[in-house]
């Protein structure tokens, strides 16, 4: 929906600007919402679909969206699913990634600013044991995004 709205309102930049030869401050001002609408990204609980493992993406818990070069966001129902699709897709140019806090169900953030515990206490998607921002472990251990990324990696070395 928000893509649309961006459509709709970039379309409605450029007939204004054509129709007056000029870019005026209502033009300006309907670029300016466009580019909004379409940084913002976003996951439509129990209708998208995890971009890696096709499962409908329903717990507000946990989550992810990948935010392409082109601005296509693409979903994760964890990011143990966003890991697993970055390390398979390591050419993929991206202009953000961002993780559902656990703490803030539905609310995404930064990947770069959450922390993470790896704790399999929250049951998140795919039987992962990798918890998101905001959640805590028991033992009060957190990891950060580069950190969480070499844990795995290590991880996945060791099986």
């Amino acid at each position: 929906i928000a893509a649309g709205i961006a459509f709709a309102l970039a379309f409605a930049a450029l007939v204004l600007g054509y129709r007056r030869r000029r870019i005026g401050p209502a033009t300006a001002g309907a670029l300016l919402a466009a580019t909004a609408c379409a940084a913002n990204p976003h996951i439509m609980f129990g209708t998208d679909a995890c971009a890696e493992c096709r499962m409908v993406i329903s717990d507000r818990r946990f989550g992810a969206v990948l935010v392409t070069s082109t601005g296509k966001s693409l979903p994760f129902d964890s990011v143990d699913c966003l890991l697993e699709y970055l390390q398979s897709h390591p050419q993929q140019e991206r202009k953000g990634t961002y993780v559902v806090d656990a703490s803030a169900p539905g609310t995404l953030l930064p990947a770069e600013q959450a922390m993470y515990v790896v704790d399999g206490s929250l049951r998140p998607p795919m039987g992962s044991t990798v918890a998101y921002a905001g959640a805590r472990s028991s033992d009060g251990r957190s990891l950060s995004w580069l950190a969480l990324q070499q844990h795995l990696t290590e991880a996945a070395g060791a099986h």
